[in-house]
């Protein structure tokens, strides 16, 4: 879903002695929460564009920004951009975008393809037995 908006509102609040700020997502009523250095270090780099909750169409949901006409995944921004690997969630919550919930999974692309760990069964027929000789004749 492309966003038209280039403006994001944000709130804040202090956990365990850090400030932490809450994008609002301009297709969802959910707020993606980030640490304030990050927040401030993403906006200096990318802008005041909309954050938006992006499926990935397998299960998965990030939040994102539109940046020259791509969207940009913003824990790969918190985290470093290692486009390689998958950024994974300690508590699966799409919004909580806290570097402290934040990791890298295995890495991936850049021609790499998933594989099974079992090979795959070589079936060279259909699986019928035929006698060869008639014992029963």
């Amino acid at each position: 879903m492309k966003s038209k908006e280039t403006f994001h509102e944000t709130v804040k609040r202090v956990e365990d002695g850090k400030t932490v700020v809450g994008v609002l997502l301009s297709n969802s009523p959910l707020v993606a929460w980030v640490m304030e250095d990050d927040y401030a270090r993403i906006v200096s780099t990318y802008g005041i564009s909309s954050w938006f909750l992006n499926s990935s169409g397998n299960g998965y949901s990030y939040v994102r920004i539109v940046h020259n006409g791509n969207n940009v995944q913003v824990a790969r921004l918190v985290l470093g951009d290692h486009r390689k690997a998958n950024v994974r969630l300690h508590d699966r919550n799409p919004c909580n975008l806290r570097r402290s919930n934040l990791y890298f999974g295995r890495a991936r692309g850049g021609g790499e393809r998933v594989r099974n760990k079992e090979p795959k069964a070589n079936h060279l027929g259909s699986g019928l037995r035929i006698s060869v000789g008639d014992s029963h004749a």
